[in-house]
C-alpha cells in the first residue's frame, strides 16, 4: 500500500513536536522560575532541557530542513530560504555570503531571489520515513512543504495563509489530502481573535499579523488532529521570532541603545505576553498527553 493511499492510524504511543522560531532558554528560565511561564516550568521540572546548536544562516528553511532530515544543508539541498539569480543570468546561487551587504543587492533588484519550495529537498524528511513503517504523521506549517507532497497522514503547508483568498486557493496543493483544505480554511475563519485579545494591544501590524497566523495554524492543527489522530504530529509557531526582533530591546534596554523609559513602559510587556501565549499552547499540549506519549518543544534558533 502506498503512502498516498494508506489509512490514518493512531494505535500506540504518540510524539508531538512543538517547533518554535526564536525561543530562548535564557529568556524562559528566569520567567519560569518566577512562575510567569508555568507550563514551561512543568517541562523544566519534570523533563529534560538543554541548549541546542543551530546552523547558519539562521533562517527557518535550512534550520528546520536539517532538523527534519537529520542531514546538514550541504547534503539535504536546503542551504537558505531562496535561490538567487544575477541580472541576466539564469544560473542559480543557493547561498549568499554574510557580512558583505549581499542582501542589499536583492533589495536593489540587482540580484533576484526565488523562494524555495518542497522541490528543494534532496533528502527525505522524517515523516516520509515514518510512513514507510506504517506510522502516520500530521505536519502543520513546516517550512518548505508547499506544494504538498503525499504522506501517510495529513499535511498543511507553510504557505496556506498566503493562499487563502488568492487565485491559488483551490489549486489542491496547499494541504494533503486536498480534501482537507475546506477543514483547514474553516479553522482559519474560526480562529480570529476578538478585538480585546491582549496579544494585539499595542503590537505593530507585521507582528500582530504573525501572531494571528500562529493562532490560525494552531487551530487548524487542533481540528485535524481531533478528526484524524496520528502517531507523530508537529505544529510550528513563528511569531516569537518576529515579535522578538522588534520588542526584545524594550525588555532588555541595557543591551541596546536609545531605549527611553517611556518606550520600555509602553512596549516592555509585549514579548512577555506572547511568551505567555506560547506557554499556554505548551500547557494544552501537556494536558493532551496520555501514558507513553512524548512531547518535544524545540526552538530552531533563538
Amino acid at each position: 500500500m502506498s503512502i498516498a493511499t494508506a489509512p490514518f492510524s493512531a494505535a500506540g504511543p504518540r510524539v508531538l513536536l512543538v517547533a518554535l522560531d526564536g525561543a530562548s532558554l535564557d529568556y524562559i528560565l528566569p520567567r519560569a522560575a518566577e512562575g510567569r511561564l508555568p507550563n514551561f516550568g512543568r517541562l523544566l521540572d519534570r523533563g529534560a532541557f538543554f541548549d541546542l546548536a543551530t546552523i547558519r544562516p539562521t533562517q527557518p528553511d535550512p534550520v528546520w530542513a536539517a532538523a527534519a532530515t537529520g542531514i546538514y544543508p550541504s547534503k539535504n539541498g536546503v542551504r537558505s530560504a531562496a535561490s538567487y539569480f544575477a541580472r541576466g543570468d539564469d544560473r542559480p546561487v543557493d547561498l549568499l555570503p554574510e557580512h558583505c551587504f549581499s542582501h542589499v543587492l536583492v533589495h536593489l533588484g540587482i540580484i533576484r531571489d526565488q523562494p524555495n519550495s518542497s522541490t528543494a529537498w534532496r533528502a527525505r524528511p522524517l515523516w516520509t520515513i515514518l510512513g514507510d513503517y506504517g506510522i502516520s504523521s500530521g505536519i502543520v506549517r513546516w517550512p518548505l512543504t508547499y506544494p504538498a507532497e503525499p504522506i501517510r497522514g495529513f499535511l498543511v503547508t507553510d504557505r496556506f495563509h498566503q493562499l487563502v483568498g488568492s487565485m491559488f486557493e483551490f489549486d489542491g496543493r496547499a494541504a494533503y489530502p486536498s480534501e482537507l483544505e475546506p477543514v483547514v480554511r474553516e479553522a482559519f475563519n474560526e480562529s480570529g481573535a476578538p478585538a480585546s485579545d491582549p496579544l494585539a494591544i499595542g503590537v505593530a501590524a507585521p507582528e500582530a499579523a504573525a501572531a494571528r497566523r500562529d493562532r490560525f495554524y494552531s487551530h487548524a492543527h487542533q481540528s485535524l488532529a481531533a478528526e484524524h489522530p496520528v502517531r507523530f504530529s508537529t505544529i510550528r509557531y513563528q511569531a516569537l521570532d518576529t515579535i522578538g526582533h522588534r520588542y526584545l530591546r524594550y525588555v532588555q534596554p541595557g543591551s541596546f541603545e536609545n531605549v527611553s523609559d517611556e518606550e520600555r513602559q509602553k512596549y516592555g510587556g509585549i514579548l512577555d505576553r506572547y511568551y505567555a501565549y506560547v506557554d499556554a499552547e505548551v500547557g494544552r499540549a501537556i494536558e493532551g498527553l496520555t501514558p507513553g506519549d512524548l512531547l518535544l518543544v524545540v526552538s530552531g534558533f533563538g
